[in-house]
């Protein structure tokens, strides 16, 4: 049997990892996002390495203003959906998962995934050098040539199209943000960036018709 999706990081215990560690090949013995809460679990194991010294648990949000917001946004499923149906097509390296659970109907997910932490991260405010801007170039390659033309992924009813209502929603939000984020983060964008976001956030509306136009 399946193990149980929990809806909190509190039900993930031995017992519940011990189940999901064997099924994905291995055996075994915090902290908070904007609509998901992650925590990396520290392991022992009563045969010393016998798996992973440290995995990441994912779940939706349990704060009940935020959770519905992701839920509408579709991104909780959307994630799990692409572990299952996209990644294993892709030609990057992505963390193994140990566990993708799904359940739609209530609305409950979780994943338990490889860490990943050791490797070092971008950094949004430094920026990338050449051979950086390079590798990402090159990663983003491997995404897109997968799926470059394909008909599976049109055919995809979870993935929404770049002018689906609900993207098209969300410029208005963008609009409506962007004197919040000026007034608090104003001092950390660029002039010349803060001159294009300006001139650019007002017709992401027309970006997204056009562009979906053209890979139709």
């Amino acid at each position: 049997m399946a193990p149980q999706i929990p809806t909190s990081i509190d039900q993930i215990d031995a017992a519940w990892l011990d189940d999901v560690l064997r099924g994905s090949g291995a055996a075994i013995a915090v902290g908070e996002g904007f609509l998901g809460e992650l925590a990396r679990l520290h392991l022992t194991y009563a045969a010393p390495g016998a798996g992973p010294a440290t995995v990441v648990a994912k779940i939706p949000t349990t704060d009940g203003g935020l959770k519905p917001l992701g839920t509408m946004l579709g991104v909780y499923e959307r994630e799990s959906r692409f572990y299952d149906e996209i990644a294993p097509r892709m030609a990057i390296r992505m963390p193994a998962i140990h566990f993708n659970g799904r359940d739609t109907a209530t609305e409950t997910y979780a994943l338990v995934m490889e860490d990943v932490g050791h490797y070092r991260r971008g950094d949004h405010l430094a920026g990338a050098d050449l051979d950086e801007a390079r590798a990402v170039v090159r990663a983003a390659a491997g995404i897109h040539a997968a799926w470059w033309d394909d008909a599976d992924l049109a055919a995809m009813d979870w993935v929404p199209p770049l002018d689906s209502p609900l993207n098209m929603s969300l410029p208005g939000l963008y609009e409506a943000s962007w004197s919040t984020v000026m007034d608090r983060y104003g001092h950390l964008y660029a002039e010349a960036l803060r001159r294009d976001l300006e001139r650019f956030i007002p017709e992401i509306g027309t970006f997204l018709v056009n562009w979906a136009d053209i890979s139709r």
